[in-house]
């Protein structure tokens, strides 16, 4: 598969995760298990939805929605 469609599809799939679990808090390596990729490509996709604003890193190494989109 072409890297760029399945880092687009690994995005696609994370970004439904968050949206249907707004509670959902994961680490780069939990990202990398459930997609089944590298933690580059890992990066890569959560480096593209935090882009969006869908998700926020914080000071602890996990990645969740941001509070105000919760609701």
């Amino acid at each position: 598969m072409n890297t760029t469609l399945h880092v687009d599809c690994a995005c696609r799939n994370l970004r439904e995760e968050f949206v249907s679990l707004p509670g959902l808090m994961l680490t780069l390596q939990q990202v990398a298990r459930l997609l089944d990729v590298d933690r580059a490509a890992a990066m890569r996709v959560l480096t593209q939805l935090e882009t969006e604003g869908l998700l926020q890193h914080s000071a602890d190494g996990m990645y969740r929605r941001p509070t105000h989109q919760l609701f």
